[in-house]
């Protein structure tokens, strides 16, 4: 779970999430196509990551089923 509140909000949610849509809904101006760049360059790294885990075992999180898996 720290993965994803730490890691994957700092590296791909704050940055397509908050460019694409929060500045939208608060009219704080247009999106920074580099944070769109950067966020977007890594969901692909991230996603493959997960993809891996799940390749590798079951859940995401070790060998049971985690809030991570969710």
């Amino acid at each position: 779970m720290a993965w994803f509140d730490d890691k994957f909000h700092a590296e791909v949610t704050s940055k397509l999430l908050y460019e694409r849509v929060n500045k939208k809904l608060t009219k704080a101006g247009y999106p920074d196509s580099g944070n769109v760049k950067a966020g977007a360059k890594a969901i692909k790294f991230h996603l493959d990551y997960m993809g891996w885990l799940l390749e590798e075992r079951r859940w995401l999180a070790g060998k049971a089923m985690t809030l991570a898996d969710f």
